[in-house]
């Protein structure tokens, strides 16, 4: 995720203050704003239903948990530049 300068310093505050690192108060504030919104809308549910569907349904059985992440890190990297709608 990108934070301007007074976010991400915020943060860096935050973490030192509570002994925690970043990330794992970015996984929280993920967690305790977000996922509830989207687990109580019908919508939401729907279209990641559907997408979790059509990535499995493309994974070969035979592809082991390392190299999907893999793939998925690497097609993440080629898309890095591009803005999703």
């Amino acid at each position: 995720i990108y934070l301007d300068g007074d976010q991400l310093r915020l943060l860096k505050h935050l973490a030192v203050d509570q002994k925690r690192p970043v990330a794992e108060l970015v996984r929280e504030a993920i967690n305790g704003f977000w996922v509830p919104r989207v687990r109580r809308s019908k919508t939401w549910a729907k279209r990641f239903s559907y997408l979790i569907d059509s990535v499995q349904s493309r994974i070969p059985r035979d592809i082991s948990a390392e190299e999907f992440e893999a793939d998925i890190r690497e097609e993440t990297r080629r898309r890095a530049g591009r803005k999703f709608v």
